[in-house]
């Protein structure tokens, strides 16, 4: 055994291969049963029902990590047995002992006849999560690149900009007479919170942009909204608006997220807490805790109950996914890891997805969950992620 060539287990491999996808003639397949039958094969799969034996030889491939390479082999029979209904009938038993032999086979191979054999993995780009960063647009002209340092900013509108801490925060010198803007653009990947002038605190989301008030002057509270954020609003005798391309929430002081992006079908005003009006036009709904409205681009609108936390556990750090298709939680994914992706075919959109995310980790963490329940594979090249049967 420990003599037996590269040629020899590359031979045997490709047999297995061919055997899973129905292949070979039945001349082939007999031959490997006979091979299976060998004594030594008998002997190859006793011992790897020894954990003892199998975490010795083991601890002498240094280069090899045992965990990655038992994870593949069972992703592998993973996906041999859902696509198993798409295969020639085969005698499972024998083909099964096979792929034993063969990774036993490995296991004896001295380390000089190991490292003649073509081990090496592709492995896939790292991504790894957003951060804090934004453009603030100043009332008069000026940009300011919101980063990691702590900074003071003062413009017009009588009022003083503290940024600390991945926060902006807006604070009163005196009463100003009249609405002074400023506009925060945050990019793909990236995030940024603001307390407005009235206490109102809010976290944007990646590639969104809100223009607000430096100090709110007027009737009612406003702010301008393209993209997603999340608001706690200040309770007021005003009433405060988020105004989007496709409508507008109404509240006094509540907990809400919207999600207005133009490229996608509907803006979503999601309440937590409190209650809010969604109006378009001259129409408007009320919405109560976990209710959900909408509002489509041709002026459609809907409510319907739903967990919150599906639409607004990005604020607290963590994605969660229920019944969702692909396509939808990669698109979300894309903006905040900065990353294209492409599906090998339209059919994968619609392959739904029951789990959790934490927001911080890299994308990978999530794409290798995707990948072991055998219903895609990924690549990761040039930041662009690939989805694939």
């Amino acid at each position: 055994m420990r003599n037996m060539k590269g040629d020899k287990l590359k031979y045997m491999s490709d047999v297995v291969r061919r055997l899973l996808w129905g292949e070979v003639t039945a001349e082939e397949r007999e031959q490997w049963m006979r091979e299976v039958e060998d004594a030594h094969c008998g002997e190859v799969l006793e011992r790897l029902e020894d954990e003892d034996y199998v975490e010795r030889r083991l601890a002498g491939y240094r280069t090899w990590d045992d965990k990655k390479a038992f994870r593949q082999f069972v992703e592998r029979v993973t996906r041999i047995r859902r696509q198993r209904q798409l295969r020639r009938r085969i005698a499972w038993s024998g083909v099964a002992a096979g792929i034993a032999c063969v990774v036993g086979f490995v296991f004896f191979l001295e380390p000089e006849q190991q490292a003649e054999l073509p081990l090496a993995e592709v492995r896939n780009e790292v991504v790894v999560p957003g951060s804090t960063k934004a453009t603030l647009r100043l009332a008069g002209g000026e940009t300011v690149d919101i980063r990691g340092d702590s900074m003071q900013i003062t413009g017009k509108g009588k009022s003083h900009i503290l940024y600390a801490g991945g926060k902006l925060t807006y604070a009163k010198k005196e009463k100003a007479a009249e609405l002074v803007y400023n506009e925060l653009e945050v990019p793909v990947a990236g995030e940024c919170s603001l307390v407005l002038d009235d206490g109102t605190q809010v976290w944007v989301n990646a590639d969104s942009r809100l223009k607000y008030p430096v100090q709110f002057v007027g009737k009612e509270r406003k702010v301008f909204l393209e993209g997603e954020a999340y608001f706690i609003v200040a309770k007021d005798s005003l009433p405060f608006v988020v105004s989007t391309s496709r409508g507008d929430v109404r509240v006094l002081g509540t907990t809400f997220n919207v999600k207005s992006y133009n490229s996608e079908p509907e803006m979503q005003a999601t309440l937590v807490e409190g209650k809010v009006l969604v109006a378009q036009g001259q129409r408007e709904m009320e919405l109560v805790p976990g209710e959900q409205g909408t509002v489509s681009a041709s002026g459609e609108m809907a409510k319907r109950a739903v967990d919150v936390d599906e639409f607004v556990g990005w604020r607290k750090g963590i994605y969660v996914f229920k019944k969702q298709p692909l396509e939808d939680i990669m698109r979300d994914l894309s903006r905040w890891y900065g990353v294209s992706v492409f599906f090998q075919n339209e059919g994968l959109k619609q392959v739904s997805f029951t789990g959790n995310l934490k927001r911080y980790d890299n994308i990978n963490e999530f794409l290798d969950v995707l990948q072991r329940t055998g219903d895609v594979k990924y690549r990761i090249n040039n930041n662009t992620v690939i989805i694939y049967e």
